[in-house]
Formats: C-alpha cells, sequence, structure tokens
C-alpha cells in the first residue's frame, strides 16, 4: 500500500535529479576546465580584501554601519554581505577554497540558464531530450567567455552570479505562466525576481520587469483577479527595498539638461547591446568609448528601443484578441530583455545626473561586472531563436551548438593563457603566493628592527592598495602568536 512518505520521497527524488545532480556536474566540468586554463583567484582584490581583513579585525562595527544600516554603492544586501563575511572568516587567504566556491557559484548559474532554455524550447513545442541537450550546451557558451572568467577570478563578483541565477529561475518560471498557462508560476516568477534584489541592486531592475511581465500576462490572458493580490504584494517589497537601496546614498542635483540624459541613456543602450553581445566572443579587449558618437548612438538606441517595445505591446495585444498563449510567449521573449536593458540602462544614467564629465559613463561601457548582465538579458531571445531552429531541424540542432560550446572553451582557454598575461600580469601570481610572501616579510622586519614598516599592499590588490596594518591580525595568526606584530607607519 502506497505511504504518505510516498510523495516526499518522489519529490526528493526529483529534486536530487533535476537540480542537484546538474549542479554538481557543472560544477566540477567548470573547476576542472578553469584549473586546466590556469585561472588564479584574486583573494584580496577590492572589497573581497576588505572582508577578510574585518573578518579577523574583531571590530565589525563599521561593516555593519556601512554594510547592514545602509545601502553600499546603491546595494542593499545585508544578507549576502553578512553570508561573505562570513566565508571570509571560514576560507581565509585559502585561495583552493575560494576557487572551488567561484566554481559553485558558476554551476548554480549554468543550471538555472540550461533550465531556462530547456523550458523554453518546450514551449516551443520541442522534444524534452532536445531541450535538455540544448540548454546545457547553451549555458556553457555564457559561462565560458572572457568576461565570465574574468570576474570569477574576484570572489566579490558572487553577487552577480548569483543575482543572475535568481532572475534566469524567474525568467523560467514566467515562460511557464504565458507558455502552459501555469497560474502557479507567477507566484515563484515573482519571488525568484525578488530575490535577486538581495544579492545586487541590478535586482530592481529585474524584481520591476517581472511585476510589469506579471500584469501584461494577467491581462493578455484573462487570468483569475485573485493574483492581483500577489502582484500588489510583491510590488510593495520591491519598493521597500528600492527605498532602502537610496538609504546612504548622497542625492545630486540636475548638473546637465534633460536633452543630456535622453541622450545618455539612448547612447549607453545602444553600447550595452553591443558591449554585452560582443563579450561573448571577444578577446576581452573593448573598445573605449567614443563620446563624440552619443547623439548618433542615442538615436539609434531609443529606435531599437521603441521598436522592441511595440513588437513586445502588438504581440500580447493579438495574444489576448486571439486567446493564443504562444504570441505572450514571444511577447515576454521581446519585450522582458529589451525592457529590462532600458531600466538597466536608466540607473547609472540617473545616478550620473549630476556630473558634467560626458565620461562618467565610461566604465558601464566596457567594465566586464556590468556588461554580462546585457549579455544575461539577451541570453532569453537566444534561447528562443535556438528553439525555432530546432523545432525545424531536431536533433542536428545540437551540432552547431555544440560546435559553439567547444569554440566558448577554446576561446576561454586561449584568452586565460595568453591574453591574461599581456593585460593583466599580477594575476599569473597565485594569490597564496603573494600572501605567504607579505606574511614572511613582515616576520623578517619585526625580527630585524623590532617593527613592521607599514606600506600599501599594491601586490594584492591594484585598486583600493590597502596598507599592510589593516591585515596585522591575519599575519599574526598566520604566525602563531597573538599582539606580536607591531606596524608602524613611515615618519
Amino acid at each position: 500500500m502506497p505511504t504518505t512518505s510516498q510523495p516526499h520521497s518522489s519529490s526528493l527524488t526529483q529534486c536530487v535529479k533535476r537540480f542537484l545532480l546538474p549542479w554538481l556536474a557543472l560544477t566540477l566540468f567548470l573547476g576542472a576546465f578553469y584549473h586546466w586554463s590556469g585561472l588564479n583567484i584574486q583573494t584580496f582584490r577590492a572589497e573581497s580584501g576588505l572582508f577578510i581583513a574585518w573578518a579577523y579585525s574583531g571590530d565589525l562595527a563599521h561593516f555593519v554601519d556601512a554594510h547592514i544600516y545602509s545601502s553600499y554603492s546603491g546595494h542593499y544586501t545585508p544578507l549576502y554581505f553578512a553570508a561573505e563575511l562570513l566565508q571570509a572568516r571560514l576560507f581565509s587567504t585559502n585561495e583552493h577554497l575560494w576557487f572551488w566556491r567561484q566554481m559553485l557559484l558558476l554551476g548554480l548559474l549554468g543550471t538555472a540558464l540550461a533550465s531556462l532554455t530547456r523550458t523554453t524550447l518546450e514551449a516551443l513545442g520541442n522534444r524534452r531530450g532536445v531541450a535538455q541537450v540544448a540548454g546545457y550546451l547553451l549555458a556553457a557558451v555564457f559561462l565560458l567567455q572572457p568576461a565570465i572568467a574574468e570576474m570569477a577570478t574576484w570572489p566579490f563578483m558572487a553577487a552577480q552570479f548569483l543575482c543572475m541565477a535568481c532572475a534566469a529561475t524567474g525568467l523560467r518560471y514566467l515562460i511557464r505562466a504565458s507558455a502552459f498557462q501555469d497560474e502557479r508560476a507567477l507566484f515563484w516568477a515573482m519571488a525568484w525576481s525578488y530575490a535577486s534584489m538581495h544579492f545586487l541592486g541590478v535586482g530592481f531592475v529585474v524584481s520591476i520587469t517581472t511585476l510589469i511581465s506579471c500584469c501584461v500576462l494577467m491581462w493578455s490572458q484573462w487570468l483569475a483577479p485573485r493574483h492581483w493580490r500577489t502582484i500588489c504584494i510583491f510590488a510593495v517589497l520591491t519598493a521597500l527595498h528600492g527605498v532602502m537601496m537610496t538609504r546612504g546614498v548622497p542625492t545630486q542635483e540636475l548638473a546637465i539638461p534633460p536633452s543630456t540624459l535622453v541622450k545618455r541613456f539612448g547612447a549607453l543602450y545602444m553600447g550595452l547591446v553591443h558591449g554585452g553581445l560582443q563579450s561573448l566572443w571577444a578577446s576581452g579587449r573593448f573598445r573605449w568609448p567614443d563620446v563624440e558618437a552619443f547623439p548618433v548612438d542615442a538615436v539609434y538606441g531609443l529606435a531599437l528601443l521603441a521598436a522592441l517595445l511595440a513588437a513586445a505591446i502588438a504581440m500580447a495585444q493579438r495574444s489576448r484578441t486571439q486567446s493564443r498563449p504562444s504570441l505572450m510567449l514571444a511577447s515576454i521573449v521581446v519585450g522582458f530583455p529589451a525592457l529590462a536593458l532600458a531600466l538597466f540602462s536608466a540607473l547609472p544614467v540617473l545616478r550620473t545626473k549630476g556630473t558634467l564629465d560626458p565620461h562618467s559613463l565610461d566604465g558601464y561601457l566596457f567594465g566586464t561586472r556590468y556588461l554580462i548582465f546585457a549579455t544575461f538579458f539577451a541570453y532569453l531571445p537566444i534561447s528562443a531563436l535556438v528553439g525555432v531552429v530546432a523545432r525545424k531541424l531536431g536533433k542536428p540542432t545540437l551540432v552547431p551548438l555544440l560546435i559553439l560550446s567547444l569554440g566558448s572553451a577554446a576561446g576561454t582557454a586561449a584568452f586565460i593563457r595568453i591574453t591574461i598575461p599581456q593585460i593583466w600580469p599580477y594575476l599569473l601570481t597565485p594569490s597564496d603566493v603573494l600572501w605567504a610572501n607579505v606574511v614572511k616579510e613582515a616576520a623578517t622586519q619585526q625580527k630585524a628592527q623590532g617593527h613592521v614598516t607599514d606600506r600599501p599592499l599594491s601586490e594584492l590588490d591594484h585598486e583600493f592598495n590597502p596598507p599592510m596594518h589593516m591585515f596585522t591580525p591575519l599575519i599574526e595568526r598566520d604566525l602563531g602568536c597573538r599582539k606580536c606584530i607591531h606596524v608602524e607607519s613611515k615618519p
């Protein structure tokens, strides 16, 4: 006779089969690939080094004020910051542990992307086997790119990986709600999109776009009115979190004409479209932004945005009048990335409204931590394009996808072994070796002159150049003593 434990056992088995095993397999694959390619982790880079120093300082007052009670550079993510501080305490300076932590997160992101592609292809009428294999191949193309390789070297970029993983999961449920008329998926689409806000400020863009998409979906498919209550709840949560994102961030007065804001917005939108797609197949070197071309880029960017949104609205309207869920699916495939990228572009434009310098947006046009989201937003329409081709060709579609994934792997390996030594030679030395030299230097100076001369540790971090005294407790821990290192500043 069936027992009550059987449904729970079955759901646990499905969870292991559909999620845990693919996550583990992707983690091992990516770890083996990036280890073979020679990727090193910058354990002390920028905020990552600060968190390690705080974890051993014994005084967390500044950390709590700057990262728990207030937003940090527009990101209100106290849960993520607390988790990162805990891992800094646990992993310390062990580069191998940080490496596998990054691989676990990449594996998680890859699992979410593969699931999104599989659901999209199934919604377009493809067989489950083809959809599943295509999902992992397309996820491999995304994960094996120079931008991801560069971000993986910096532990603090875990926020980007987790934010995209939540956003991809939310998108998957949004696809289910539109294509399969699964009304329960609406809740999970909004929940996962809201969860992305707890890792990065970009999650605000994801949550807002998902809420708008759910409203359009409600209107287009005549869904039950009870779902409006859920939409309102997540709208309030998103708004409250958005208010917290502004806490502690100084407001700027508008220093430029509104027309310049529009020009910057359009140019940034078009530049992110170019840069996001280029990052998939680039050497890691992006062209320096040409601010003189902003007026032209703005026209193209605004025209592209208007065209995409017009197409999405038209398909949603036709889906409502003809009761065709496939048209609503197409509307989301086109409209979600277009609207999300528009909101993503608007945030830095508003953030720099008090800056006259036309180069204030340069970092967003070539910084991989920003471009990766433009690439991510393009992932859904690319998946849909693969689905349309696969519906016509079937299994032969997997051949070009396999070639693309192998090409991505080869290009990324070449990037790590050839390009990185040219543009970032300091990445060639493992962080473990650099830190061991710092500890040895401190021990030698303390023994020889009774104190250690403070200096910037540029070899550990080329951005913040942290002073040696900041890591005194960590040095003493490695030396196995307490209060044995006395750091003095140069007179």
